[in-house]
């Protein structure tokens, strides 16, 4: 495990520095984002919604990890206060509202969820008529597209590829390394969503959304706080290549909006 994924406000740190240079400018390409009213799900300490915020945005945050939305609340304290920001503990499936919102995105959220066409569905619910949705996801073929990183084994941890590995293989190597059993259900949980960038397209056209733009990375804009690492799009070749573009690409972003 790295350190980061254990000092969690360097991780809202990190998430809040990647938004504001690459997410955000990403959206902007589509639609103005001052003033907008804006939806994470799986927000976590809601490291993503603090540029949002900059940008005089009303944001709510749902996660399911009530020691997490603890945390943002923590570090969102002025914007809670002023009425401009909601953390709540919650599962996206249960959440009730009659607000609609002009932005809804996620990162790293869809490929922890089983039913892709239910939350592009629940999404579509949600969006105003003009709204758009942003959705960020590892392709699970990446070379860490299992998401070990969150291993606490510093070998397991760092072995590109060792997802595709057999479940039956994987799991007795993370269990024979001590991993904590429900880690191990997260990480097997990916195992069976398996999301890549041809399911995730076909999901897409069998829900109320459609896709708007697709842009494929080689090196992550995460990557650049992380570990240095300029963030470099696929080559326009390869982004073109069904399947081969799953095992190259580090993360996927995509602008939706609703059918209607």
């Amino acid at each position: 495990m790295q350190k980061r994924h254990r000092d969690r406000k360097a991780y809202f740190n990190e998430q809040a520095i990647t938004t504001r240079k690459y997410v955000i400018p990403y959206i902007k390409k589509y639609k103005s984002i001052s003033n907008l009213k804006v939806l994470e799900i799986g927000c976590g300490e809601g490291g993503n919604l603090l540029p949002f915020l900059e940008e005089n945005c009303q944001v709510i945050g749902l996660d399911l990890a009530s020691d997490k939305i603890q945390n943002g609340k923590e570090y969102l304290t002025d914007y809670i206060q002023d009425g401009s920001c909601q953390l709540l503990d919650c599962n996206i499936f249960f959440y009730k509202t009659e607000q609609k919102f002009d932005l809804i995105f996620y990162r790293d959220v869809i490929e922890h969820i089983p039913d892709h066409i239910k939350l592009l569905n629940l999404t579509s619910e949600l969006l105003a008529d003009d709204g758009l949705v942003m959705i960020a996801f590892p392709p699970w073929q990446n070379p860490f597209g299992g998401h070990q990183q969150m291993l606490k084994s510093q070998m397991l941890s760092k072995i590109p590829y060792i997802h595709l590995l057999p479940q039956t293989i994987y799991r007795n190597m993370m269990e024979n390394s001590g991993e904590r059993q429900v880690v191990i259900n997260e990480l097997l949980d990916l195992n069976n969503s398996k999301l890549s960038v041809e399911s995730f397209k076909k999901e897409v056209k069998h829900s109320d959304l459609k896709l708007i733009d697709l842009q494929l990375y080689f090196i992550n804009p995460n990557y650049e706080i992380k570990f240095n690492l300029k963030p470099r799009l696929q080559s326009k070749i390869i982004a073109k290549i069904p399947h081969l573009r799953n095992f190259l690409s580090t993360t996927c972003y995509a602008i939706l909006k609703g059918k209607k």
